[in-house]
C-alpha cells in the first residue's frame, strides 16, 4: 500500500523546532500566523524535541486527553502544524491513528517561510506519521493556553527584560517544571526511526511542492498527488546535509522505499 504524502505549512523557528528562540520572539509580527504574531510563539516550536531528555518533563505528556498512551512515547515525535479545525480526512482514512496498531503510517513533509529573508523551505518530515483522530475528533496533548502564554513565555521574557539576560535559546518548561498542567498541544505524531529535521532547510517554489502558491491553506496533498517531487527534495536534502551521517541514513532509507515505476513511497 502505498503511503499518503501530506504537506504542512509551519510556524519558522530558529533553533530547529526543539525550543523556542527569544529573536523569533522578538520579531513575531514578521510571522504570518496569527496565533504566533498575538502571543509569541508556535506549539509547532517542538516538533522535533528529542524527549525524555528534551525542553519539558516529559511524564506529564504521556497521556492523551487524560488517558495513557498504549504505545511508548519516547520512540515518537510528538508535533502540531495548525489545520485551522480542518482535517486532513484523505491522509487519515489512508493511515488511521489506532493506538495499538501503528504500523505504517504515512508521510508528513514539514514547509516554513523564514521570517528573516521571507522565503519558503522544505524543513523536516515525519515518516511512520499520524494525526491524532479517532474518526469523530481531534486527540490532542495539550492544558489551558491562557496558562500556558501568560505563565510560561511573557513571564520569561519579562525577567529576561528586568535582568538584562538575553539568551537566545530559553527553554519553557524548566521555569515551572513542577507544574503538570502546562502542556504543549500536540496532533500528529511520527516515529523517530526515519523521522528528521534538516540542518540545512532545501529552498522551495510552490512548483517544489506540487501547488499554485503558497497562501494560507494549512496543509496540501500535492505532494501526495506528485510523490516524484519529494524524491526530488528529499534528494536536494541528501546533498546539502551530507555532514551529518544520521540524517544522510535516514532520507537514504526512505529513498529506498520509493517505487519509481508506480511513483509512489511504499510501505515496507
Amino acid at each position: 500500500m502505498p503511503r499518503a504524502i501530506l504537506t504542512v505549512n509551519i510556524a519558522w523557528n530558529s533553533n530547529q523546532w526543539k525550543c523556542p528562540n527569544i529573536n523569533d520572539f522578538y520579531n513575531r509580527n514578521n510571522y504570518g500566523f496569527q496565533f504566533v504574531r498575538t502571543v509569541g510563539f508556535g506549539y509547532e516550536w517542538w516538533n522535533f524535541d528529542d524527549v525524555p531528555n528534551g525542553n519539558y518533563y516529559w511524564d506529564n505528556v504521556k497521556q492523551i486527553n487524560t488517558t495513557k498512551l498504549p504505545h511508548n512515547p519516547d520512540n515518537w515525535y510528538y508535533g502540531y502544524f495548525e489545520n485551522k479545525e480542518k482535517l486532513p480526512q484523505n491522509f487519515i482514512n489512508k493511515h488511521p491513528y489506532q493506538p495499538n496498531n501503528l504500523n505504517n503510517g504515512g508521510i508528513i513533509v514539514f514547509i516554513s517561510r523564514n521570517i528573516y529573508d521571507e522565503k519558503f523551505y522544505f524543513v523536516g518530515l515525519y515518516y511512520d506519521a499520524f494525526f491524532l483522530h479517532d474518526g469523530s475528533r481531534s486527540y490532542y496533548i495539550c492544558d489551558d493556553i491562557d496558562n500556558l502564554c501568560d505563565c510560561l513565555l511573557y513571564a520569561i521574557v519579562k525577567n529576561m527584560q528586568t535582568n538584562n539576560t538575553d539568551n537566545p535559546m530559553f527553554n519553557q518548561y524548566n521555569n515551572c517544571p513542577n507544574n503538570p498542567n502546562h502542556k504543549i498541544i500536540r496532533n500528529i505524531i511520527g516515529k523517530k526511526e526515519l523521522s528528521f529535521v534538516l540542518d540545512n532547510p532545501v529552498p522551495i517554489t510552490p512548483g517544489n511542492i506540487n501547488i499554485e502558491g503558497f497562501g494560507q491553506a494549512p496543509f496540501s496533498y500535492g505532494l501526495d498527488r506528485n510523490p516524484r517531487l519529494l524524491v526530488d527534495l528529499l534528494c536536494k536534502a541528501l546533498i546539502s546535509n551530507t555532514h551529518s551521517l544520521i540524517l544522510v541514513n535516514k532520507i537514504t532509507k526512505i529513498l529506498s522505499t520509493y517505487d519509481p515505476y508506480n511513483n509512489v513511497f511504499r510501505q515496507s
